[in-house]
C-alpha cells in the first residue's frame, strides 16, 4: 500500500531528496516507489513497472478473493514482471502499457521458443491483469482486448500398443462368469473403435 504525502517547506526538500513539480506541489510515495516527481537537478525520477505497483498488488488481492490457489496466484506474478521486464524503462504504471508492448512481449515469448501452450496461458494472465484494470476503472481502454490469443493443438489420446493390449487381456481370468463378460465387454468396446 503506498502512502501519499505532501511537503509543505522547502527546508524538506533537501533531506529527502526532491523538489517541487511544474505546479510546485510535490508529491512523494512513503513506500519508496517515486512516481512522476521532480528531482533536485530538473531530471525526472520514474521507477521502472514491477510488481509492486499498486495495480498489481490490487489485482493479486483480488486473485486472493477469487480463492485461486497460491501457486496459481505466484504464476499470474511472475508473468506480470516478464512482461514488465519486457517493456520499456520509462513505463512506469500499467496504465501507460499499449497494445504494441503486449504484441512485441507475445511475439519475444514466440522468438524464446515456448510452446504454444505456454504463450497461450501467459496472454490469458495479461488479459485478465488489464481487464481487471478496466473493470475498477484504472484503464478506459484494455490494451489487451485485440491480443490474440495463440492456438494450441489438441494432443491426440495415447492408444494402447497390441502388445500391451495382450497383455491386459491375458490378465482376465476366464474363470468366473464376471471376468468372462468383462472380457467381452472390452472386446466389444475394442473392435467398436477399431
Amino acid at each position: 500500500m503506498y502512502v501519499r504525502c505532501k511537503l509543505t517547506t522547502e527546508e524538506q526538500y533537501p533531506t529527502i531528496g526532491i523538489a517541487p513539480n511544474d505546479q510546485g506541489d510535490p508529491d512523494c510515495f512513503v513506500s519508496g516507489f517515486v512516481g512522476k516527481t521532480t528531482v533536485a537537478g530538473g531530471l525526472k525520477n520514474k521507477m521502472p513497472l514491477s510488481t509492486e505497483h499498486t495495480d498489481v498488488r490490487d489485482f493479486l488481492v483480488y486473485l486472493r478473493l477469487k480463492n485461486l490457489a497460491p501457486r496459481t496466484i505466484n504464476e499470474y506474478q511472475w508473468v506480470l514482471k516478464d512482461l514488465f521486464r519486457h517493456c520499456p524503462p520509462d513505463l512506469t504504471t500499467p496504465p501507460e502499457v499499449t497494445f504494441t508492448h503486449l504484441r512485441d512481449y507475445v511475439a519475444g515469448l514466440q522468438a524464446r521458443g515456448l510452446a504454444a501452450k505456454t504463450v497461450s496461458d501467459r496472454v490469458i494472465v495479461v488479459k485478465r491483469f488489464f481487464g481487471y484494470l478496466l473493470a475498477v476503472g484504472r484503464l478506459t481502454s484494455d490494451p489487451s482486448q485485440r491480443l490474440p490469443i495463440p492456438k494450441v493443438g489438441k494432443r491426440l489420446p495415447k492408444a494402447l500398443t497390441l502388445a500391451e493390449m495382450q497383455a491386459f487381456f491375458s490378465t482376465l481370468s476366464r474363470d468366473s462368469r464376471s471376468a468372462r463378460r468383462d472380457r467381452v465387454l472390452f472386446e466389444l468396446s475394442i473392435s467398436h473403435l477399431a
